[in-house]
């Protein structure tokens, strides 16, 4: 990764929880420049608008909240997940044997 994208990957990752404690409006660009330790320059540098900011750090902090959600589920093997055990019918097929149709 080169620099500039180092830099830009960073300063989303600072703003993310500003933009997710303050929101949009009450985000204010002095904040942005305290957590990233960058002048207005050299946020808008790397961002056209503080929404292009907006949007992306809300993109990364949701990438994150999912990837949290969903940790270690990969390792539960497909069988399971759908609820296919001991040969047992999965989903919609089992909720319609339940109740007789």
């Amino acid at each position: 990764m080169r620099k500039g994208e180092q830099t830009r990957h960073e300063i989303i990752r600072k703003a993310a929880p500003i933009f997710n404690q303050k929101g949009y409006a009450g985000a204010a660009l002095s904040d942005l420049m305290e957590a990233t330790s960058l002048e207005k320059g050299g946020i808008y540098r790397h961002f056209e608008s503080k929404q292009q900011l907006a949007a992306e750090a809300f993109d990364y902090a949701w990438r994150l909240a999912i990837e949290k959600r969903f940790e270690g589920t990969e390792e539960i093997p497909r069988e399971h997940a759908r609820g296919e055990l001991d040969g047992e019918p999965a989903g919609a097929e089992r909720r319609c044997m339940r109740v007789g149709l």
